[in-house]
């Protein structure tokens, strides 16, 4: 599928959804979650990027993953409970929302006008400290509670998704106050384009030392990019056991690693792309220990130790080292998010 707009993406997605959703009783309404709600209708999607929705439910109390393709579409389906959708101050301080409902296409389907009054509530308030700063908040308290996720790992495994899981929250906090929508796979890359002054550019630094890619080139991250991709096809052959962040291992996720990757390496995002790369790498290391013979664990599981050699962690003075440096940085973006938020001509009271 080539050349589909915006537009065309959402109109597949909400047949996809009323096919599969729109009759339950329980089905409260469907939005936008990724980049779809940001993006022009008349511009051009890639279909290999998925299509983030939430399908609100009264029927569920835990949220989940319905992941599927559709007509060539990759529909990521984020199941979500209807109590997560009270009042429009609530989805205002939620970090990853407000900027969805914030946006002028995003509701897919309301039914019951559950939505409106929020939608109206959230485009007049977006801007308000109280609401900034929230939201912000949310995202560092995610920061807080990776770093002590970090100081207490217990495995190499266990510190490269709490040093992930960081740096995904460092940079969000970052990107909230700048008051654009979150990204997980262009996370850094976007806050590349955001940051101005010299003091966030030292600190957009400090974020590829937490993460390990400051010294990741062209030649490293094309070479990581391929060594993940075959162990990606293998863990989906073998994948049987649960593992974490498991339902990205499905064939119809492939195109989203290879060519999102390659998207942003045509922006010279090398070393902004490793933390997109070593998500991959991870889950399907995992996967592989569960469920490979013994050649494939052999032949894949090394590429985990060389992760870590690549990202400055190759001992446990190295890892310690890093736990205090992510403690520092910790503070550092604390303080500089104050200071957009106090400074910033968009953000007001």
């Amino acid at each position: 599928m080539k050349n589909i707009t915006v537009q065309q993406v959402i109109d597949i997605a909400k047949e996809w959804i009323q096919n599969k959703y729109a009759d339950r009783p329980d089905f409260i309404g469907a939005h936008l979650v990724g980049s779809l709600h940001h993006m022009p209708l008349d511009s051009v999607f890639p279909t290999y990027r998925d299509v983030d929705i939430a399908i609100i439910l009264d029927s569920i109390e835990e949220q989940d993953i319905d992941d599927t393709n559709y007509k060539g579409l990759i529909i990521e389906a984020i199941l979500v409970p209807s109590h997560r959708y009270t009042d429009g101050e609530q989805l205002l301080g939620d970090a990853c929302n407000a900027s969805v409902f914030a946006a002028k296409h995003s509701i897919l389907f309301d039914p019951k006008k559950q939505l409106e009054p929020i939608v109206k509530k959230v485009q007049q308030e977006y801007n308000k400290t109280q609401w900034v700063t929230a939201r912000r908040d949310e995202m560092f308290k995610g920061a807080e509670n990776a770093f002590e996720a970090l100081t207490n790992a217990q495995s190499t495994q266990e510190a490269i998704f709490a040093i992930g899981e960081l740096n995904m929250n460092l940079i969000a906090t970052l990107t909230i106050v700048h008051l654009a929508p979150l990204t997980h796979r262009r996370n850094m890359l976007q806050l590349k384009q955001l940051v101005d002054s010299p003091e966030e550019q030292s600190i957009f630094e400090e974020l590829h030392h937490l993460l390990g890619s400051e010294n990741f080139t062209k030649k490293t991250a094309t070479a990581f990019l391929a060594q993940t991709i075959e162990a990606f096809d293998y863990a989906v052959s073998v994948h049987k056991t649960p593992v974490p962040f498991d339902h990205k291992l499905d064939t119809c996720v492939r195109p989203y690693l290879v060519l999102g990757t390659t998207e942003m390496f045509n922006e010279d995002g090398y070393r902004e792309s490793i933390f997109w790369i070593a998500l991959f790498l991870m889950i399907s290391c995992a996967a592989i220990q569960a469920d490979g013979d013994d050649a494939a664990k052999a032949k894949y599981l090394p590429l985990a130790g060389k992760l870590m050699q690549d990202m400055g962690i190759v001992n446990e003075e190295e890892l310690k080292e890093r736990v205090v440096f992510a403690g520092q940085l910790l503070a550092k973006v604390k303080t500089l998010s104050d200071d957009v938020i106090e400074n910033s001509p968009v953000i007001n009271y």
